[in-house]
Parts: structure tokens; sequence; C-alpha cells
């Protein structure tokens, strides 16, 4: 299979790992997090403390991507590691349900927040749905560099707003200092990681690069820089945005809001706010779905090269196995000599003999020629040759 070709630049791994982890996870997940742990600054040490581990896991990829600079990610670890049928078991599971599914669910909230600004019927917000998958992937069927090209447009972009939200929300007078101050509440370790689970999901995502592993520049440099680059950025605008969250509405009004980032952008720019949660989560859910569609078409393509290896090692069990049943038939049953009938076309044969009847009845036998089997078939009659 011919290999892809090493286009791909440390900024572009970044911005492609940036855009599938900013996803609309940050705008609505700080709720959760508010309830789960009534403490400002905590609140603050739970996306910390989610950065780190996610930091952990994209750097132990990123080791792995530069150990096996291939396209496919997981796919190509597990079948390294443990055979071609763990990494094929692994990107048929991402083609039937992981990716696909978070492709689908991620155009779905793009068409919801689309409704925003034009009124959709539930017919069609599922067509906009579709239409923004097919769109997106009828530009990355142009060409990795389309893809990469779009992804880099996105990002920018979407950090661009959640910078100038974050600004917006410390500069400007709708927010306190005293927001920050410790609550009376109690909390506990079990509430602490019960409230990580909302952003470990908002950091998902940091896997991204290592789909696209074939295609990076000089990956053993870049694969660990633009995961810990990746990481790194995130994190500070995640910390930002949800310190902006606290600094304009206060933990008690974080925990009851159902969409905080629309809150407080409507806090921070009146009626007009609103658009802007809603325009950020739109750039938001086009960058992951992108990224998405970007790095799960190269697992298929590591499946694909996996197949002839698959292929292989299942013909070399069967001839074994046949080996093992020819070994171990009753005495008599059949009869193999040094002096083989040749079949056409072949060069050597290691086995044959005129087939016979064992007590048991017709049996068959079969002939190995260049690698082949060709297996006989029971005789109906003794003046029946069993192979053809």
């Amino acid at each position: 299979m011919t290999g892809l070709r090493r286009s791909l630049s440390l900024l572009d791994a970044t911005l492609v790992n940036v855009g599938v982890m900013i996803g609309s996870a940050v705008f609505l997940t700080a709720s959760d997090v508010a309830r789960a742990l009534p403490q400002p600054l905590l609140q603050l040490a739970v996306w910390a403390v989610a950065a780190l581990l996610s930091l952990a896991g994209a750097l132990t990829i990123a080791e792995l991507g530069a150990a096996f600079p291939k396209a496919g990610g997981l796919c190509v670890y597990l079948r390294e590691a443990l055979g071609p049928f763990w990494g094929f078991f692994y990107g048929w599971a991402l083609l039937v349900v992981i990716q696909t599914a978070a492709i689908a669910a991620v155009a779905v909230a793009f068409a919801s927040y689309c409704g925003h600004f034009l009124p959709l019927s539930p017919r069609a917000a599922d067509l906009v749905a579709i239409a923004a998958i097919a769109a997106l992937t009828g530009i990355n069927v142009l060409g990795v560099r389309e893809g990469v090209w779009t992804q880099n447009v996105v990002t920018g972009a979407k950090v661009l707003v959640v910078g100038g939200l974050i600004a917006a929300a410390f500069l400007g007078s709708a927010g306190s200092p005293s927001h920050f101050a410790p609550s009376s509440h109690p909390w506990t370790f079990a509430a602490f990681g019960a409230a990580a689970i909302g952003p470990l999901f908002a950091f998902d995502g940091w896997i991204t690069t290592s789909y696209i592993g074939g295609e990076i520049k000089s990956p053993g440099r870049n694969l660990p820089l633009a995961a810990l680059l990746s990481i790194a950025l995130v994190t500070l605008l995640y910390l930002g945005l949800n310190a902006g969250y606290l600094y304009v509405l206060g933990s008690d009004r974080v925990a009851a809001s159902p969409l905080v980032a629309a809150d407080t952008a409507r806090a921070l720019l009146g009626p007009r706010g609103a658009d802007l949660a809603a325009g950020m989560v739109v750039l938001a859910t086009v960058g992951g779905l992108n990224g998405n569609i970007l790095g799960g078409a190269r697992v298929l393509y590591a499946m694909a090269a996996s197949i002839p290896d698959l292929a292989r090692r299942r013909r070399r069990s069967w001839r074994k196995a046949w080996s093992r049943s020819v070994s171990s038939s009753p005495a008599g049953s059949t009869s193999f000599s040094p002096a083989a009938s040749s079949l056409p076309g072949s060069s050597t044969v290691l086995a044959a003999s005129p087939c016979s009847s064992s007590a048991a009845g017709p049996i068959s036998t079969g002939l190995i020629a260049s690698g082949d089997i060709r297996w006989c078939r029971p005789r109906s009659s003794p003046r029946q040759r069993c192979c053809s």
C-alpha cells in the first residue's frame, strides 16, 4: 500500500488536537462542576487536575506515535503489541460505534445551535446535521491539506472568540473578585472525583494527532511537542473561561445556570451575548466535527493496510490445522508416498495418494500444491474418483 506523504507541520498537528478538544463540553459542564463542588477555587483545581491527567495520556500516546510513526493511532499500536486482529478489532469498533457516534452527536449539536440563528424544525435540523457531515467529508476527500487548512481556520477563530470572552469577563465591570471567596459548603474527595467527570470529557480528543502520525513531519519530535502544546493551550483557555464564569456569575449562579457561557455573555454584552455564545458553540462543533472526520479516516486506512497480514496469518493457521489433522489420521485410513502425482501448473506436490476407504466409510484427502490446499470430495461409489 502506498505510504502517505509527510506534509503536516507542528502547527498543523497542534491545531488539529486543539480543534477537536475544544468542543461544546466546556460551555456546558461548568454548572455540573459547581453543583458537585461548591468551592470556586476547587472548581478551578478540578480543571487543572483533568489537564494533568490528559497531558499524561497525550504524552503516552505521543511516545507510541514516535515509536510507530504511522497513520492509525491505537489501531497501529494494538497491532504491533498484540497482533493484527486486535488492531483491526479496535478499528472496527471505532468505525461502527466510537467515531461515527461522536461525529453524529457533534453534528446534532451543531444543528441545534444553528437553530438559535435560524428557526429549524426537527426534520430541518437533521438535514442540517447531515449536510454538515457531507460538506466536511467532501473537503477532506479533496486532500489532507484542504482538511487541515479548514481545521486551522476554524480552530484559530475559535481560540480568538474564546479569548475575547475571557478578556471581556475580566476587563468588564460585570464581575467581582469576591466571587472567588471560599464557600461555607462542605466538600469531600468523592465530590472532587465526581466533579472531574465533566472536565475530563471536555479534554477528550488529544488522541487525534496520533491518527495522522503518518503525515506529520519529524514525528519523533513533533508528536510529543504537539501533545504538550495542545494540552497547554487548551488548559489556559479552559481555566480562563471557567474563571471568567465564576468572576462574572459567582459559584451559585454558575451551578444554577443550564447554559453558563450564554448567561455569562449575556451579563457582559446584554441580549446580544446569547448570539456570541451560540456562535462559539457553532465554531467549536465545526472544529470537532472536521477533526473527527479527518482523524477517523486514517484509522480505516490502517485497517486496510493490515488486511494482507491478517489473510497471510489465516492461511498459515489453516495449513497448520490441516497438517495436524493429516498427521493424526488413523492408520490405514489414508496413505501417503513420496511418489506423488503432480497437479497441472504446480512444481511441488507435498502429499498425494489414491483415495481409500476405512471401516468408517468414505474419506477425503487433500493435495497441497504451490501453497494452495485442494480438498477432495468424498466418494459416493467405489469406482468414483474422490479428487477432481
